[in-house]
């Protein structure tokens, strides 16, 4: 009987853990989830840091073609389009470490359904 009751108690947590394991793996999913709906938002971005650049360009070849009078104009392209540079720059920077927290999510994530199933098959 004590016996019995050993083998029942271990039952009962390995399914506890399993029940851990599937909540932290849905966890994991939904990381990873969220980090590539991110990187669509930094798509955007990258987009507008392309629009600005053009307008910055547009506006210096209007500047050099105002002269005398459109030389102040043309810093201020300059500088807007420094600053598309660098907003290009780093979003592709955070593009990159949300690809590897993507992968990283998704392979702990694989890793735990490979647990969860070596527990479960312990006990049936």
């Amino acid at each position: 009987e004590h016996g019995n009751q050993l083998t029942q108690s271990a039952t009962s947590e390995i399914k506890q853990l399993v029940g851990q394991v599937d909540s932290a793996s849905e966890d994991m999913r939904e990381l990873a989830q969220n980090s590539k709906d991110a990187s669509k938002i930094l798509e955007v971005i990258n987009g507008i840091a392309e629009q600005t650049n053009l307008l910055a360009l547009n506006a210096a070849i209007e500047s050099a073609r105002a002269g005398e009078h459109g030389r102040g104009f043309a810093v201020v392209a300059d500088e807007v389009r420094n600053l598309a540079k660098q907003t290009r720059g780093s979003t592709d920077q955070i593009e990159q470490m949300m690809g590897e927290l993507v992968k990283g999510a998704e392979k702990t994530e694989g890793q735990m359904r490979q647990g969860r199933s070596q527990a479960s098959a312990s006990f049936e």
